[in-house]
């Protein structure tokens, strides 16, 4: 019998998630919902995804897509995380920090969580083209990839 779908009470995205290993406690640091760049394509230093998941009994595989809502396209995906929860009152957390995730253009993006390969949640987030501050050095573009 497959797992009950667990249900996400926050999905947040933010600079950098720190896990406290003494208390077990998460804080995020710098939450937001938008991204500026005055060049593209660019890659981003770091952004970091948070999930609080509740309701779930029983062992998830987890994955993270990031897409780009223009065209459908995948941007990043990650997968091999799994939790496995014993206590159904249980909440657990989900803190991943990402490194040098590459946007190509402006527009509308979104993270979408999934478990045992069913949606769960999606956080959209939109990335701007903003000026560049006077004197900036140009910024290096993204290695090509394989994809």
């Amino acid at each position: 019998m497959s797992p009950p779908k667990p249900e996400i009470k926050a999905f947040l995205l933010c600079d950098y998630v720190i896990h406290e290993a003494g208390s077990n406690k998460k804080s995020l640091i710098g939450i937001f919902e938008q991204v500026n760049s005055p060049r593209f394509p660019f890659r981003h230093g770091r952004i970091s995804v948070y999930a609080n998941i509740a309701d779930a009994h029983g062992t998830y595989d987890l994955a993270l897509r990031l897409v780009r809502l223009r065209d459908g396209k995948v941007l990043f995906e990650g997968k091999g995380l799994r939790i496995q929860v014993n206590d159904p009152l249980q909440v657990s957390e989900l803190g991943m920090n990402l490194e040098g995730i590459g946007f190509e253009e402006p527009g509308k993006y979104e993270f979408a969580l999934y478990a045992n390969d069913q949606f769960l949640q999606s956080k959209p987030f939109t990335v701007r083209k903003t000026e560049a501050p006077p004197g900036a050095a140009p910024q290096a573009p993204p290695p090509a990839s394989g994809h």
